[in-house]
């Protein structure tokens, strides 16, 4: 699309006297779910700069909580692990660090993802590094890695 040479030409519709009419019916909702908290939210987020290196961090620890669905008996829970970081005379410092954990359990299974990205740059590429472990009654059932190199092309 070349916005200096394109167009977008849509209908007009003239107004009509049903308009006044017109509409959706109100929206039928479910019950609402009866969910138990088990282990409560939380959220930390902090700042540190290092005066001798020139090197700020920021890290965030975002704990969703453990849940129990009482009409499936179902608990749920997820949290993640944030760490950002960047030397101030250089750009291509800059790392992000995303750690996450999410479980389920009912009666007779237990299953939990744990996921892990870093993602760093060059002058020339992006490099995103990711990996995945799925574990089954803390048993890993499934693992893989990821690494991922983006050329820049002038970003």
């Amino acid at each position: 699309v070349y916005t200096g040479a394109s167009a977008l030409e849509l209908p007009l519709r003239e107004p009509n006297e049903a308009d006044a009419h017109a509409g959706l019916p109100p929206a039928v909702l479910p019950p609402r779910l009866r969910v138990t908290p088990v282990v409560p939210a939380s959220e930390s987020r902090s700042i540190a700069r290092d005066v001798a290196s020139g090197e700020t961090s920021v890290d965030v620890s975002d704990v969703q909580g453990t849940k129990r669905y009482e009409d499936i008996g179902l608990m749920a829970g997820a949290s993640q692990k944030q760490r950002y970081t960047i030397h101030a005379e250089d750009p291509n410092s800059a790392r992000s660090e995303i750690d996450w954990t999410v479980g389920m359990a009912r009666v007779g299974w237990n299953i939990e993802t744990r996921t892990r990205s870093v993602m760093t740059s060059t002058p020339h590429e992006f490099r995103v590094r990711a990996s995945l472990d799925a574990f089954e009654d803390g048993r890993r059932v499934f693992s893989r890695d990821w690494d991922c190199r983006i050329p820049r092309d002038n970003i």
